[in-house]
């Protein structure tokens, strides 16, 4: 089994600009394999700033990061899944992708796994 687990996770690299204080106090992502196949999933707890993602969360469902006037600066993606066809599996919970309008780059990746079938 492949585990990724984080504890009070937080980002206020949009607060200088506006945006909220992004956290998480939980977050567990797990991928497990046999000869034949791969399953993973993934739970979080205590989050805040980032609107809460529908239950069942889709396949890379996309939740804005806004100012108060509405400006999205960051685009917080859920559930984002790797699947090769080989049997195996690449799954990462979140990934907040930095717009132009943050003036930041880049992205941050929140828990992140991936496993593959087992002979």
């Amino acid at each position: 089994m492949s585990t990724a687990t984080g504890k009070n996770f937080e980002l206020s690299a949009l607060v200088s600009v506006g945006g909220p204080r992004v956290k998480l106090s939980t977050f567990t992502v797990k991928c497990a394999a046999t000869q034949t196949q791969t399953s993973a999933n993934w739970s979080f707890g205590g989050m805040s700033g980032i609107p809460n993602p529908p239950s069942p969360v889709p396949v890379g469902y996309v939740s804005p990061i806004k100012k108060s006037n509405g400006t999205v600066l960051a685009n917080a993606v859920f559930n984002i899944q790797n699947l090769p066809g080989d049997g195996s599996i690449g799954l990462t919970m979140l990934r907040i992708d930095f717009l132009p309008a943050s003036g930041i780059s880049g992205q941050v990746v929140l828990g992140h796994t991936s496993c593959s079938p087992t002979p």
